[in-house]
């Protein structure tokens, strides 16, 4: 680089501190940027239970996030962290997704319509013999059968004592979480 060029660069950047630079503001966010996470503790639900059901309604965008997250609160201090979280699924930003944390394994998939109400749900059961098996339904349509057939032992555990709904992204809140658990199944119904 030649002496003229280093220069005149020198005195842009002495005439830019002089005069402060003036930097355009940033448009305003098109979607609110909020995050609200709501813990469920279930220890006491999920030491009996063989069969476990998430089903979550919500309005899907291309921005936010809703998801249920399972896991043992190690701590105890009342809170799933995200190094305690076993098992997320959800949708995220146009996509349906179920995530096996601890085996850093992520499936998704894309769904064709966003902006639109969408129903996500989860149905694991453990038998008598200890094997598991699971399905996931995005709007009726069966999902991440690979991931989920055969055995999938990272999917449900009888050891996990919190459960963490998160919503991203959402401009109004008003969820509803409702568990109920009966002989046998607990059901986690978010809207």
């Amino acid at each position: 680089m030649s002496y003229a060029r280093i220069f005149a660069l020198w005195g842009i950047a002495i005439c830019a501190a002089a005069f402060g630079a003036v930097m355009p503001q940033l448009p305003e966010p098109v979607y609110a940027d909020t995050e609200v996470c709501t813990n469920v503790p279930c220890a006491a639900l999920l030491s009996d239970v063989r069969e476990l059901e998430v089903v979550i309604d919500f309005a899907g965008t291309e921005s936010n996030c809703v998801q249920v997250a399972f896991g043992r609160d190690a701590d105890g201090d009342g809170d799933l962290s995200a190094n305690e979280t076993d098992v997320a699924i959800g949708w995220r930003a146009g996509d349906c997704f179920i995530e096996d944390v601890n085996g850093c394994r992520r499936f998704r998939e894309a769904v064709s319509a966003t902006n639109a109400l969408h129903r996500i749900e989860l149905r694991a059961a453990a038998g008598d013999s200890g094997a598991r098996s699971a399905r996931v339904l995005c709007d009726g349509a069966l999902r991440f059968g690979e991931a989920l057939g055969g055995d999938p032992q990272w999917l449900y555990r009888r050891d996990w004592n919190m459960a963490k709904v998160t919503r991203r992204g959402v401009d109004a809140p008003g969820e509803i979480v409702f568990v109920a658990s009966d002989h046998g199944g607990m059901k986690f119904i978010v809207r």
